[in-house]
């Protein structure tokens, strides 16, 4: 839980526009919604499996 707290407290953070930053945000963004989709929908059609399936991870963590 402390790694998607991490990654969501990052993405509240201001954004200050640079490219190296856009890379990195887009990363975070796109590992947590790799690992915090319910399992089936996580991996139709990317041959990923999700390794976080515990069902009381959801994406309201970032809220």
């Amino acid at each position: 839980m402390a790694d998607v707290n991490l990654r969501c407290a990052y993405l509240r953070m201001p954004f200050d526009g640079g490219p190296d930053e856009l890379q990195v945000r887009k990363a975070a963004q796109r590992i947590l919604t790799l690992h915090l989709r319910p399992a089936e929908t996580a991996t139709a059609g990317s041959g990923r499996t999700s390794t976080w399936t515990s069902p009381a991870r959801s994406s309201s963590t970032c809220r």
